[in-house]
């Protein structure tokens, strides 16, 4: 699995990370030098074969993206990262996170109890519970 971190994710975050995936880069490194703007992020992503984008910025990704069979946006609503790498791991547990072609397209929030997520934002919101 390719994740991509928000640069708002602690260097730790990304540690954590590492030591289960071994393929994680943080946004920044898919166009050093470049100041990414929140709106450009999804064509982004695009250039990554069906990547992981991980963000606790869920104001500026939760519904305002819509999913792309490219990628997978996770939004941890969390006031920091610390649980990320614990909570990815019970996410993609879930059925329909499970593999890159079920996790493609998805943007999903992500909270301590629960994973809401919808393919277009102007259609169906599915909630799961977090085992």
């Amino acid at each position: 699995m390719k994740l991509v971190l928000d640069d708002h994710l602690e260097t730790a975050v990304a540690a954590a990370l590492r030591r289960r995936y071994p393929n994680v880069n943080y946004l920044r490194d898919l166009r050093p030098g470049t100041l990414i703007k929140d709106d450009s992020v999804a064509r982004l992503l695009l250039t990554e074969k069906r990547c992981v984008f991980l963000t606790i910025n869920v104001t500026h990704f939760w519904q305002k993206v819509d999913g792309h069979p490219g990628y997978c946006i996770l939004c941890f609503a969390l006031p920091s990262g610390d649980r990320v790498a614990e909570l990815l791991s019970r996410v993609i547990a879930l059925p329909g996170f499970r593999t890159q072609v079920e996790r493609a397209g998805k943007v999903a929030r992500v909270t301590m109890n629960r994973v809401t997520f919808y393919t277009r934002r102007s259609g169906v919101f599915t909630e799961l519970p977090l085992p």
